[in-house]
């Protein structure tokens, strides 16, 4: 019998180079594909991280404010505004109030967690970088800058802007003891995430019931005279 020839025909190395080719091209595309989707995941869970962090910070202060005591007689209230630097240039500024808590308890639901206590806002070193730091003090004392515990709650704010207004415009400082309680109270907090890669601003403005300036008690008459404008002494005994 006759065998029959086989068919079969190997590749060409022409063909293994093109073949050799296209599986370069598909896999360098699918490692590019991969990779930019692997960076805009990252990008976006900082921008997140970041965002959150700003949001927290600025909702933490505001609900402090609100809770600021307000009275005509300076002793009973304190909204104090340090400026430390304009928004974009390292801002810095710090809050000190005196806080009358109506915040409920877990275990008594009727009844506040607390009477009046000084809640302190400012920017400090923490461990990964810059925090904003919470000092707590109650009940208020004789030093209301100072005492208490502070600690770092909110990582990664960088900036930290508070504006008062007056009734006409934002202004960086405010002293409650000469100028009472503002209209209201502007807060701007620049926040980043752990790799700075991204940053983020969040933003909370907190109306307050206004309540004038201290009164300043009159000024007593030391010159010892009198509303006829003579001298109010007296000349002693007899005859």
């Amino acid at each position: 019998m006759k065998a029959h020839a086989s068919t079969t025909r190997a590749f060409t190395i022409v063909e293994l180079i093109v073949a050799l080719l296209v599986g370069v091209i598909v896999a360098g595309a699918t490692t590019t594909a991969l990779t930019q989707f692997s960076r805009g995941k990252s990008r976006a869970t900082a921008r997140q991280e970041a965002f959150a962090r700003a949001e927290a910070a600025a909702s933490l202060i505001a609900n402090d404010i609100i809770e600021a005591a307000r009275d005509q007689d300076p002793t009973f209230t304190r909204l104090s505004i340090i400026d430390g630097g304009e928004l974009g240039q390292d801002a810095r500024d710090s809050l000190l109030i005196l806080a009358r808590s109506m915040r409920v308890q877990a275990r008594d639901p009727g009844l506040p967690s607390g009477g009046e206590g000084e809640i302190q806002y400012r920017l400090d070193a923490s461990t990964g970088g810059v925090a904003l730091w919470r000092r707590t003090d109650a009940p208020a004392d004789e030093f209301l800058d100072a005492g208490g515990t502070a600690r770092p709650v909110v990582p990664g704010v960088v900036e930290l802007s508070i504006e008062a207004d007056d009734g006409t415009q934002w202004a960086p400082s405010w002293e409650s003891d000469a100028d009472g309680i503002p209209y209201a109270v502007r807060i701007t907090v620049i926040a980043t995430s752990d790799d700075k890669t991204a940053q983020a601003k969040a933003r909370r403005t907190v109306a307050l019931d206004r309540t004038p300036a201290p009164i300043t008690p009159p000024t007593e008459d030391t010159t010892g005279t009198d509303s006829t404008g003579t001298s109010g002494s007296t000349t002693g005994g007899g005859g």
